[in-house]
């Protein structure tokens, strides 16, 4: 990826959105309109659906969506989608009438092919009903689209309330029944169940119950990112009565896609006590039966690498799988044999790659000067911006330009070394202080040296030390106050597409 300097302007870039056009003046096309049938068991009160609570039955009815497709990318940009005031009939499908006579009418409805969405943690029901638009949008599957929204408490949070809510008997109870209801009035349609995060976790216990007639409608199970336990999984999936003798051995694959970047599901472990199926890397986790496709040379997202929005390019391998049936071996995958010579693939596409934690070239940090007084300057923000000169990774070390501010009294520009690029990095810099603040202009320079603990994902945290020679600029002598600092910094590197 081609990088250019990164000037404080960027702090008030704002990008321009509009439909696919190079013309910010030109009037957007016709704003797709995706046609949904949902179900829910979330509770409706005041015609809303609520969140974080059961309702007493499954609801059903159909809703209209033109999502806003923004993390569709070409060519390694952005390819906007703007959803137009006005142009969906329903721009808020938390208003969406039950109608269960439309939704029996949908499953009817002409087609091959359709797909059950089941979302994930901190998900209302809007944000549901917008996610399935955009997969929808993306597979082209002639069938209507089915979301079903279980009632996640839509708050981060709230999310070992959410687990809670998915492995509850009730909450299992309702998505079967919603499953038989769809498969049973499917007709000759192949109906590919799909779920994401925590959806997966309700999913396959609801499988477990699913009465073995419904089976043959079934195209396909995919788990994007999936939050439930190794173990956990482990135990559904084997055994006499387990996925892989119900499904897998009837020819129903079940496709799990994991990241070694998903920071959720690895903050997860906490709750889970456990490594989860959604994780690569060392938590792969390989079962015969199971098709297991790594995406980290593909998926991203801002430090995150969880949302569906970090996940285009297996949104993609989706439509070439499930709209265009190309096999496994044929698309864009390498196989490989893991632990027990049992086969995984690596997902790649040639247009989407993950930025390595060394290719981000922006920063946010919080920095803490320590003196011989103790903590000073504690309400010091300090806002980088990191710029990172071309080629210079493949010399393993790399140049970064720094310019900070804090409320408008304390500036700083600073040129640094790192000596490393790996996810330790030590550093020696050179740095100018202006401070309006004190009387008189004060003016410093500092001699740092540090060494900086980088994540995959981008965070850091970077102790040090500063040699601080300062002194007013009115003075006779410019710099004559010697001090030695200890100085700490963190916050969270950033990849901005240069």
């Amino acid at each position: 990826m081609k990088k250019a300097p990164v000037f404080i302007l960027l702090v008030c870039w704002t990008p321009q959105l509009w439909a696919g056009t190079s013309n910010p003046d030109e009037p957007p096309p016709n704003v797709p309109v995706v046609n949904m049938i949902y179900a829910t068991d979330r509770p409706l009160v005041n015609g809303i659906f609520g969140n974080g609570a059961r309702g007493t039955s499954i609801t059903y009815g159909t809703c209209d969506y033109a999502p806003e497709l923004n993390y569709r990318r070409q060519d390694g940009g952005n390819l906007y989608w703007l959803a137009t005031p006005g142009a969906t009939p329903n721009p808020n499908p938390g208003y969406s009438k039950p109608n269960e006579k439309g939704f029996d009418s949908g499953l009817t409805r002409a087609g091959g092919k359709t797909f059950v969405f089941i979302h994930g943690v901190n998900t209302s029901f809007t944000d549901a009903v917008e996610r399935t638009a955009q997969i929808a949008y993306d597979l082209q599957l002639d069938g209507i689209p089915i979301v079903y929204t279980w009632p996640s408490a839509d708050s981060f949070w709230m999310s070992p309330q959410d687990l809670v809510m998915v492995r509850s008997a009730p909450c299992v109870q309702d998505c079967v029944t919603f499953l038989e209801k769809v498969l049973g009035n499917a007709g000759s349609k192949k109906v590919y169940l799909i779920a994401h995060s925590l959806g997966s976790n309700l999913l396959c216990r609801a499988l477990l119950k699913l009465d073995d007639q419904y089976l043959r409608r079934i195209g396909e199970v995919v788990l994007i990112a999936p939050g439930i336990g190794q173990g956990e999984f482990k135990g559904l999936f084997g055994g006499s009565k387990g996925l892989e003798k119900k499904y897998v051995e009837r020819n129903i694959k079940i496709v799990v896609y994991a990241s070694p970047h998903d920071a959720v599901l690895h903050a997860g472990q906490l709750i889970f006590k456990d490594s989860l199926l959604g994780e690569s890397g060392p938590y792969l986790t390989l079962l015969p039966g199971l098709t297991m496709i790594d995406t980290q040379e593909i998926s991203y997202g801002w430090g995150l690498s969880h949302d569906l929005d970090s996940h285009d390019g297996v949104i993609d391998d989706m439509y070439l799988d499930l709209d265009q049936g190309i096999p496994l071996e044929e698309r864009l995958v390498t196989q490989h044999m893991g632990q027990g010579n049992v086969p995984f693939y690596e997902l790649f596409d040639g247009v989407h790659e993950h930025p390595t934690f060394q290719e981000y070239n922006f920063a946010s940090a919080e920095k803490f000067y320590f003196g011989a007084n103790g903590l000073k300057d504690v309400n010091e923000l300090v806002d980088w911006f990191g710029v990172v000169p071309d080629g210079s990774f493949e010399r393993n070390y790399s140049w970064e330009t720094t310019v900070g501010l804090s409320g408008f009294q304390y500036f700083q520009v600073s040129q640094r070394i790192n000596l490393a690029t790996g996810h330790v990095r030590p550093h020696i810099g050179l740095s100018f202080d202006w401070n309006t603040d004190l009387p008189g202009v004060t003016i410093s320079c500092d001699q740092e040296a540090g060494l900086e603990f980088v994540t995959d994902d981008g965070l850091f945290a970077d102790p040090g030390i500063a040699f601080q020679d300062q002194g007013p600029i009115t003075d006779n002598h410019l710099f004559h106050n010697v001090a030695v600092n200890f100085v700490f910094r963190f916050g969270h590197y950033f990849y901005i597409p240069i």
